[in-house]
């Protein structure tokens, strides 16, 4: 064999080698490429699932809210059933009639999409920035009929602008803005005589806080022995204290914490605060109701 043959051999081995290694790059890319779909397709269809169980979860749940509360109070409202009803009393027994029956379109509606339907056809988009949606929220829970509200005298417009720069999932946006509304719809409900409510929210210490401050009065002794005598100890541990633990998970979720405590001279101080930079495994996901 002749140099200039061996140098000729040594030149195709070398091509070879360069094709066959662009070739093994190529297919490593594919097999790469290949991982991602499937992974996508895996991911995508347990989410279709989830969203299978979710919808079929809240239609059992209608159907038990339909065939039972619904048609008590359909049985209510007829006028020939009960003469003696109050139009007052009529006009408030309508209106929860109509918010049970808006409860199932708004959890369908939500189960397909990453919105929230509140009452009254509100809708959150949580493709909008936290501050917009919560400014949303307080809005439109402030102008519901609840008693608490008439006596307000006074109110701190919130600014939620110090929330402008935080990241937080779809689940977790969620939840601060069903723990604003929950937090708002008990000093309606609850605070009676309220005259002044605010809502700050701020930065301070390296976390970020969320606080609802009225100064209503809370049911006293008297009548909540007399609540207590009309309850059961299940309806008690199962409702009443429902909102608590879901801010206490939300709180959780946000390596932050919960509380409610007593005002300074009268009222109540609902606050969530929790880091702004939290350290990693805080933020995961997870169904939070909205507490009516």
């Amino acid at each position: 064999m002749t140099p200039a043959t061996s140098q000729l051999d040594r030149t195709a081995l070398l091509q070879l080698v360069e094709t066959l290694t662009a070739q093994v790059s190529a297919l490593e890319a594919e097999k790469l490429d290949l991982q991602k779909n499937f992974d996508a397709a895996l991911e995508k269809a347990v989410a279709q699932q989830m969203l299978k169980q979710r919808a079929l979860a809240i239609e059992q749940t209608y159907e038990a809210v339909h065939n039972g509360p619904l048609q008590s109070l359909a049985v209510l409202l007829r006028a020939d059933r009960v003469p003696a009803l109050e139009d007052d009393l009529r006009s408030q027994l309508a209106s929860i009639n109509q918010e049970l029956r808006g409860i199932y379109q708004s959890m369908r509606l939500s189960a397909q999409d990453e919105a929230l339907y509140l009452e009254s056809g509100l809708t959150l988009d949580f493709d909008l920035p936290l501050v917009v949606l919560l400014q949303q929220v307080f809005e439109h829970t402030l102008a519901r009929d609840f008693p608490g509200y008439e006596t307000l005298q006074f109110q701190v417009m919130p600014d939620f602008s110090a929330l402008a720069n935080t990241q937080l999932s779809v689940e977790l946006k969620r939840g601060v803005c069903l723990f604003l509304q929950e937090a708002l719809c008990n000093v309606g409900k609850h605070a009676l005589g309220t005259t002044r409510l605010s809502v700050l929210c701020e930065q301070r210490a390296g976390s970020y806080w969320l606080q609802i401050i009225d100064n209503g009065q809370t049911p006293g002794m008297i009548e909540s022995l007399l609540q207590s005598l009309t309850e059961s100890p299940e309806v008690d541990h199962q409702e009443r204290h429902q909102g608590s633990r879901q801010a206490k998970a939300l709180a959780q979720q946000l390596c932050g914490k919960f509380q409610r405590r007593p005002n300074a001279d009268q009222g109540t101080i609902c606050e969530l605060v929790w880091p702004i930079n939290p350290p990693g495994g805080c933020q995961e996901d997870s169904e939070l109701e909205l507490i009516d």
